[in-house]
């Protein structure tokens, strides 16, 4: 069953993973990469909202950067627009199937796109922090052992697997 046939009743995990594959998919076109940083996907709702904010206004001149802002750090409305594009999606069929069986190959596999952001995030903040306090805790922890091993095992995983 292909994840169309559920339009538009997705659970939140569902949509999340569709809407981030949508745009992965659009952002690997020709045209977007020639378009586009490398680090689009991560783009913030305030700096698309200025990037939003001038093709908008073709058809509405009164609209402006805080108001789409607003609307896409809504979740109902966010929502709402990310069902619209879904939708819109949809009526391309090449594009949607490519969709689905990208959606399909992600079933497949644990790994995800956020959980490599998140290990390379925690990695970098493992071997570069030293120590680790909170203001609301006089408690700092020594963190530099942790760090060398992780480094280590890097190291050492990296032995393992050669060159991918």
């Amino acid at each position: 069953m292909s994840i169309w046939n559920r339009y538009p009743d997705y659970t939140r995990e569902e949509l999340r993973t569709l809407v981030f594959l949508a745009a992965e998919t659009l952002f690997e076109s020709d045209e977007a990469t020639s378009q586009f940083p490398p680090d689009f996907l991560m783009i913030s709702p305030k700096a698309a909202a200025q990037q939003v904010q001038p093709i908008i206004q073709r058809e509405d001149p009164t609209v402006t950067t805080s108001q789409i802002q607003r609307l896409l750090e809504n979740e109902e409305t966010s929502t709402e627009l990310c069902l619209k594009v879904l939708d819109e999606i949809r009526c391309y069929p090449e594009l949607a199937n490519q969709l689905a069986c990208a959606y399909e190959r992600r079933l497949q596999s644990m790994a995800t796109p956020e959980l490599f952001l998140l290990t390379s995030a925690l990695v970098i903040l493992v071997l570069r922090l030293k120590k680790v306090s909170w203001q609301k805790s006089s408690k700092e922890i020594t963190f530099y052992p942790s760090g060398k091993a992780v480094s280590s095992f890097i190291i050492n995983l990296l032995s393992k697997i050669g060159n991918l």
